[in-house]
């Protein structure tokens, strides 16, 4: 096959031709760049018109139609909010809050004015962080007090001083007032009158419950058994060392957080006369009159009038150092009480003792059950800081309410339990030497006590009418509300029969133990 060759001429541009090439490009970026700085100095502007509305201003809007350069001026007032008149979105009801609100004629914008709770009670608005369930958390806010026509705004610190969820489902609040947001100077508060001014406060879950409750009306008997004996009585005040209390209503962040039962913690606001309170610790020997107690927590010292306010500046040994003569002041009347016996305990134990609040607490006791404050729950205060004298406090297992009116630790209650007879070690939570020296040595004085109150103070009628005085502070629809947001316990309890059963299974028993 004969091949075909291929001969290609060189491309090379000439002299002349590039020349011309470079002349066009200098030219037309001479142009280009004319026309930029041609541009740069030059606008055409298009013109809108923005109208104002209620919240932004007005102005005219200049936009180039080269470079989008945009120039704003000739600015108006913003309209504002041209509302409507007040107009109802919910109505309030005795529990939860309703909302009125105004409408915005242009934007529809809406302003929202609460309405508050028609309840007559006592409320608590705290504006704060939420609680969390289940936490230990400290919460600081803004507490607003609502009572007959006064609203007053106070810094508070809130915090979960127990939880109560086996029988409750709400917690327990401590709350302390303050001057200012930094919270670090307290400003009291006049909630209860008579309780005066305080900066910290106690607030109780569930003030309902028949649970609740019981603590309340048994602090009442106690009350008037005391009072029915005045001339034999020198109680340090007229409430004889109970604690007063009133339910009052709780929001957190206007959303209502139901019935708490308000009173005074027992500090050096609320214990002036005083000297000192203690509180027997739960399971500890040392409660129930039979050893010397020590520093160990046997006692709860609750308060002392040596102690300064401020007990953060001192540390745990010089607390304990400070409350030695209160220890020494409880060895003296443990160590007369395990050591004297017959004639010797009755000559010399009103100096220790006062006898005739003590025969008041037994019979109250007695009466109601409350076996939980011979020992563990037991409460002692004085005065002189040597007399010491025992005040109801507190009396959950009372009135028969945790076990439908049966009693199952009555006797233990009068004649305490022993492991054995040759050491005398006690086993019953409810064992006191003390009760049982007292019942020996002033088992006639005990008798005439109760003879004397079995019919009227601790009548069926009279307990039935205090669960329904103190229910009375709450009302139907405020319960029904407290019924539908919460677990009230009890609340399928006839309180009446419940009484009437737990009164009459008393008596028999108590009426077998007086004869």
């Amino acid at each position: 096959m004969q091949k075909i060759s291929i001969k290609v001429k060189d491309n090379k541009l000439s002299k002349k031709t590039k020349t011309i090439i470079i002349v066009l490009i200098v030219v037309l970026s001479i142009l280009g760049l004319g026309t930029l700085l041609f541009l740069q100095n030059y606008h055409s502007y298009t013109v809108k018109v923005i109208n104002p509305t209620c919240t932004d201003k007005g102005y005219t809007q200049s936009t180039c139609v080269f470079c989008n350069k945009i120039i704003r001026k000739n600015y108006t007032a913003a309209l504002g909010h041209d509302y409507g008149e007040l107009k109802l979105k919910t109505k309030a009801s005795e529990t939860d809050f309703g909302e009125k609100i105004k409408t915005c004629k242009r934007c529809k914008n809406e302003v929202s004015y609460p309405l508050f709770p028609k309840s007559k009670m006592k409320k608590f608005y705290f504006s704060g962080a939420p609680f969390e369930v289940n936490s230990d958390m400290v919460t600081q806010g803004i507490l607003t007090y609502d009572y007959n026509g006064e609203r007053i705004e106070k810094y508070a610190e809130m915090q979960y001083s127990d939880r109560n969820t086996s029988r409750y489902v709400k917690h327990n609040y401590n709350i302390t007032f303050y001057a200012n947001d930094d919270y670090d100077e307290k400003d009291t508060i006049n909630l209860m009158n008579s309780e005066g001014a305080r900066s910290t406060w106690a607030l109780y879950g569930n003030y309902y419950d028949y649970y609740n409750l019981r603590s309340t009306v048994a602090n009442e008997t106690f009350k008037q058994v005391r009072s029915s004996y005045s001339a034999l009585n020198k109680a340090p005040s007229g409430d004889f060392g109970t604690v007063n209390s009133e339910p009052v209503l709780m929001y957190v962040n206007n959303t209502f957080a139901g019935i708490y039962r308000l009173f005074a913690p027992v500090n050096e606001e609320t214990t002036t006369d005083l000297k000192a309170i203690v509180n027997a610790d739960y399971s500890s020997s040392d409660t129930k009159f039979k050893a010397e107690t020590d520093k160990s927590g046997a006692w709860r010292v609750k308060y002392n009038y040596e102690l300064p306010k401020n007990t953060e500046e001192l540390n745990d040994d010089e607390i304990i150092e400070k409350n030695e003569w209160i220890y020494d002041s409880l060895n003296e009347l443990i160590n007369f009480v395990y050591n004297a016996d017959g004639d010797e305990f009755k000559q010399g134990i009103s100096e220790y003792l006062d006898v005739n609040a003590t025969i008041d607490y037994m019979v109250t006791v007695y009466n109601l059950c409350a076996a939980d404050n011979v020992s563990h729950n037991l409460m002692l205060q004085t005065a002189d800081g040597k007399v010491w004298t025992p005040v109801l406090f507190s009396a959950n297992a009372s009135f028969g309410l945790n076990t439908n009116g049966r009693i199952d630790n009555f006797e233990k209650v009068l004649a305490p339990d022993k492991a054995n007879a040759d050491n005398g070690d006690y086993v019953s939570d409810t064992a006191s030497m003390l009760f049982e020296k007292m019942i020996t040595c002033f088992y006639p004085e005990i008798k005439d006590r109760y003879l004397k109150t079995k019919d009227t103070v601790f009548s069926s009628t009279n307990i039935i009418s205090l669960f329904d005085k103190f229910k009375a502070q709450v009302g139907e629809k405020v319960y029904k509300r407290e019924k539908k947001a919460f677990k009230v316990v009890n609340s399928d309890v006839d309180l009446a029969e419940n009484i009437n059963s737990f009164t009459k299974s008393r008596k028999e028993v108590l009426g077998k133990f007086f004869k």
